[in-house]
């Protein structure tokens, strides 16, 4: 027995008015299912083809932009030495799954145990942390986080 489920995101389309049912116009009302594991095993040669492609230009893109990266990375570690320029958080993915971020540091290398402190300055609701002006930069020679060197 396969089991069919209704997309959450088309559940959600239809139900603001955004997406039209398939047939809706001719009269049909049937709920938009998708059966993932056939669809899977269907275009199997599809998605063999769509992860080479993404894993080739992924390696691509790194090899092209590894200049740009190191020369970012040798920044941030001759601001502030001793201190790692990676900066890494676990993070909720697809499913509940917990993964590794790995991003550049935008703080300063302690910013997340200095949170705590801050936290009643917070001008957002929820489990965001905004602040307008933040005293944890990354570059403490120059005052500023590399988020409003562009501005």
């Amino acid at each position: 027995m396969t089991s069919t489920t209704t997309a959450p995101e088309a559940e959600y389309w239809l139900q603001t008015g955004w997406m039209e049912e398939p047939g809706a116009e001719f009269g049909i009302r049937k709920p938009v299912t998708i059966d993932r594991k056939t669809n899977l095993y269907e275009h199997r040669a599809y998605w063999c083809v769509r992860r080479a492609q993404d894993i080739f230009f992924s390696l691509l893109a790194l090899v092209v932009l590894s200049p740009l990266l190191l020369i970012t990375s040798l920044a941030i570690w001759l601001d502030s030495p001793g201190s790692s320029p990676i900066f890494s958080q676990w993070r909720v993915g697809r499913n509940g799954k917990l993964f590794r971020l790995y991003k550049f540091r935008s703080m300063c290398p302690n910013a997340e145990s200095k949170l705590n402190d801050l936290l009643k300055d917070n001008e957002m609701d929820g489990p965001v942390f905004k602040m307008k002006d933040d005293p944890r930069p990354a570059f403490p020679a120059t005052g500023r986080s590399p988020r409003t060197a562009t501005s």
